[in-house]
């Protein structure tokens, strides 16, 4: 078999220099439900992968988690699974490292009312495990110093955000309700870990934006309307946010990005009129200070700073069969999708890519995934804002030491080429 490294040097690039490349875990499982759910550049430029694999690969009934280590020649370092039992299914929803270098992950399990949290060190020691209640975690971790925000959504379906401390005690947790669904997105923090937190309302289709301080205190709360949710927030250098959602354009959802200042007061919304229904997955700010989208519908967007347009357009879609594809990170060097594909007609296999986004890396890859341009304007979204009237309380979600079996991953990996 051809190794990372060496197909990596028929592809002609290295892994960082945003080589168009697919990782994916057990191809060839005709019952295989592997998934690459998130996906983070480590400070001392490796990658950390977190999903969902078979718990005895190829053929188990139940999945476990997955949480691997990838150098930046796209070798794999080491590959760790999480399993709850022989009848309950363990994903992780996402990783973050902490500045001593271990890296915490966040998942779901059972039900998905009940979540784990673990701690690794940066050579694959497990350093703990943990056992939320009642709290669906399907959000990648956000630290800030010492302070490592999660979030997720309650049986009752409120949304819940809770601080940890690096050892995983609860330092304290939020309760966020509205008379009917409230689901809660990607938070992010700023500087003086204050965590801002977007969601939805699906009682008053309407999006809600809430600010705490580091000790768990509501310091505002924003409600935009109308047919709006919200999904995901990034922090700008200079205080103001940048919120990604949907919004209800002639029936069809459309992806929504708005720009706040630090008060959370609306500066400008706009949406991507794109020819199918769409929704923002993941936003964040690259080092140009531009808004970078990726949309549930496997494409990704580059947008201006200032709203006025959009810089380029990319997007993945199968040969055959089909692709949840997210972007879920963007630094300086790569950006980073991840997902699942039945692509191979053999179950559904993890994937995990690197694209090159000055179009090098447009075309096909094995013959199964192809990368191409995609086309989109923006238009001016007719947003309301008002003060918001969402029902803050404290959470009462317990943590208790973890029971699970964790082991070394017997999942492989195999590189996709661009062959076309």
């Amino acid at each position: 078999m051809i190794s990372l490294a060496d197909k990596l040097v028929a592809c002609g690039a290295s892994f960082n220099a945003r080589s168009m490349l697919a990782l994916n875990a057990s191809a060839g499982s005709t019952s295989s439900n592997e998934l690459i759910n998130s996906a983070f550049e480590s400070s001392d430029g490796y990658f950390y992968l977190s999903g969902r694999m078979d718990k005895d690969a190829p053929y188990a009934s139940n999945n476990g988690g997955l949480f691997a280590k990838i150098n930046p020649s796209g070798e794999v370092i080491w590959k760790r699974k999480i399993e709850a039992s022989t009848t309950t299914d363990l994903v992780l929803a996402g990783g973050a490292e902490h500045s001593t270098g271990s890296l915490i992950a966040a998942g779901t399990y059972g039900t998905s009312t009940n979540s784990v949290l673990v701690k690794y060190s940066s050579t694959g020691t497990l350093a703990w495990q943990k056992t939320i209640t009642d709290s669906s975690f399907v959000h990648a971790p956000v630290i800030v110093g010492d302070a490592v925000y999660v979030s997720g959504t309650t049986a009752a379906t409120k949304a819940r955000l809770v601080k940890f401390d690096p050892n995983g005690s609860i330092t304290w947790q939020r309760l966020i309700s509205a008379s009917g669904s409230t689901f809660n997105g990607k938070v992010a923090a700023n500087a003086s870990a204050d965590v801002f937190v977007p969601v939805e309302d699906s009682s008053a289709g309407a999006g809600g934006l809430l600010k705490y301080n580091s000790s768990g205190v509501l310091q505002w709360q924003k409600k935009y309307t109308s047919s709006v949710g919200l999904t995901g927030v990034a922090v700008a250098s200079d205080g103001s946010l940048f919120v990604g959602g949907k919004i209800t354009v002639s029936a069809v959802n459309r992806p929504l990005i708005m720009k706040l200042d630090s008060t959370g007061s609306l500066q400008w919304a706009k949406y991507i009129d794109v020819s199918v229904g769409e929704t923002v997955q993941y936003l964040m700010l690259n080092a140009d200070g531009n808004i970078v989208v990726g949309t549930q519908k496997n494409n990704v967007f580059v947008i201006a700073a200032d709203g006025s347009t959009i810089i380029l357009g990319r997007g993945w879609s199968p040969v055959s069969g089909t692709l949840s594809l997210f972007c879920k990170a963007l630094t300086d060097s790569v950006m980073l999708f991840c997902g699942t594909s039945n692509a191979w007609a053999t179950g559904n296999d993890g994937v995990f890519c690197t694209p090159d986004l000055s179009g090098a890396g447009l075309g096909t890859y094995d013959g199964l995934l192809t990368y191409s341009e995609v086309s989109g304007t923006l238009a001016t979204a007719s947003v309301t804002e008002a003060t918001g009237t969402l029902t803050d309380a404290a959470g009462t979600a317990t943590v208790s030491t973890g029971t699970f079996t964790e082991s070394a991953s017997t999942a492989t990996f195999t590189l996709l080429e661009k062959t076309a």
